[in-house]
């Protein structure tokens, strides 16, 4: 073809397209003629004269092309300023269409920027067709994270926009699973949204996916949006999902101090009707904690059962007014051991300073680690610790304002070096950096040793 003019190509077209208007020669033309490269002018040549096709055509041709012969067809419809969220495919097989862009994108065929730069132009207005004739709103076969959470942004601002572009994913398994660990990375507008909210926990179970999770942040965010209808929230909250279990069990299993804040509007007789609902094998929430986190909750009086109240009633003695009060010697405290501080540690802290509760936490772990005998020490440290990491540094937690933190150490020298704080959710997501926080640990610990033989340093207090 390239060797003949244009008006000659448009002849030869002509004839095979016009007056052999038959399904498998002109499968077999097409195929012939994607399956090789061609110069510009007979690649718009071919391109004109195929468009003059019926669209139900084209779109049964295109779907018996192989994926190379697609990418092609793609290339050169894009090269000719062509709507790419407009051409389909049929799949000869199931007799269903589907967009060629987003066939290609799950073939691996076109790159993430060719979508995203199609999802950032569409027009919204097309919300209003059926979801099948939608290029957004379609339903999707696959997913990928950078794709979806571009459609979020592109779709933030409506309600229901947003849930269509949602929905769009019903079809892809374990989607429900994928949602719930993406929904910190969802724009805020969709997060916060009662609707969105129900309407993905009715779909997609969120909440229980949440708590299965551990994300006891987004669930709180959740019940802030659901204030009103803090009862609806509460039914969500306990609704029985596999084996019975409900979010309450999931979360109490992990030790997720955050149901303090999911719970912090009932009274403590319906507390504990909550933490003591059985699952089908009838084990209550509290039954499936440990004994460190039960013990926690009652430490908060957050629940104590009737019985232990009027029994720790009963054993407090009365002190007669002429009873004089023997005031025993204090024990003398051990003297801390130091601890120095990282330069990321400080500029951690001081992100806190107007959030006393997170201070308060972080001061107070510290100030328990430091008090630990080397033999404890030790084994809290190695309990904490990442096998993986060289560094060997530890993490432990402390709940505030109803999220769980982490505060970063080493042990070196019988020196605590303190080397961040950050939310349990953004320290899962520093781990996945490429071990930044390891090599940062590793640099800190010949700091400490350096300060430990008096070389310079920062000795903490």
């Amino acid at each position: 073809m390239d060797a003949f003019d244009e008006k000659l190509q448009n002849r030869l077209w002509n004839r095979m397209f016009k007056l052999n208007f038959d399904d498998k020669k002109s499968l077999l033309m097409v195929q012939t003629f994607l399956s090789s490269d061609h110069n510009d002018l007979t690649n718009q040549t071919f391109y004109r004269q195929f468009l003059d096709y019926p669209e139900s055509f084209r779109s049964k041709i295109l779907g018996q092309l192989s994926e190379n012969e697609q990418k092609r067809y793609f290339n050169i419809a894009k090269k000719q300023q062509e709507s790419l969220d407009k051409i389909k495919i049929k799949d000869p097989q199931t007799e269903q269409e589907d967009f060629l862009l987003w066939h290609l994108y799950n073939c691996g065929k076109i790159q993430d920027k060719e979508i995203l730069n199609v999802i950032q132009n569409q027009n919204l207005k097309e919300r209003f067709l059926p979801a099948r004739q939608s290029f957004l709103f379609c339903d999707k076969k696959a997913i990928k994270g950078e794709v979806f959470l571009a459609g979020c942004q592109k779709v933030k601002d409506s309600t229901f926009a947003s849930l269509m572009w949602l929905n769009s994913f019903k079809n892809i398994v374990n989607f429900d699973s994928y949602l719930a660990s993406s929904w910190s990375s969802l724009p805020v507008q969709i997060r916060q949204n009662k609707n969105i909210q129900t309407a993905m926990d009715n779909r997609f179970d969120l909440m229980y996916r949440l708590a299965c999770g551990g994300d006891t942040s987004a669930l709180n965010e959740i019940k802030q949006s659901m204030k009103d209808d803090y009862d609806d929230f509460i039914k969500r909250l306990m609704r029985p999902h596999k084996d019975g279990d409900t979010s309450l069990h999931q979360l109490c299993r992990q030790g997720k101090k955050g149901v303090l804040k999911l719970l912090e509007y009932l009274p403590k007789e319906k507390q504990t009707e909550l933490l003591n609902q059985p699952n089908d094998f009838g084990k209550t929430p509290l039954e499936m904690a440990s004994d460190d986190f039960c013990r926690y909750l009652d430490q908060k009086s957050f629940v104590r059962p009737k019985e232990e109240e009027q029994l720790t009633e009963e054993i407090v003695p009365e002190v007669k007014k002429e009873e004089t009060v023997q005031v025993l010697p204090q024990k003398e405290e051990k003297p801390l051991r130091p601890f120095v501080s990282a330069t990321r540690y400080k500029a951690d802290k001081k992100k806190f300073e107007n959030n006393p509760n997170v201070l308060k936490g972080m001061e107070d772990k510290l100030k328990e680690l430091r008090s630990l005998s080397d033999v404890e020490l030790n084994l809290r440290s190695k309990k904490e610790s990442k096998i993986a990491f060289k560094s060997k540094m530890s993490a432990t937690g402390f709940s505030a304002n109803g999220n769980v933190y982490r505060l970063g150490y080493i042990v070196q020298d019988g020196v605590i070096g303190v080397l961040f704080v950050m939310t349990h959710q953004q320290y899962d997501n520093e781990l996945k950096t490429n071990g930044q926080l390891d090599k940062n640990a590793q640099n800190f610990r010949q700091q400490i040793h350096l300060w430990r033989i008096g070389r310079g340093g920062n000795p903490g207090h």
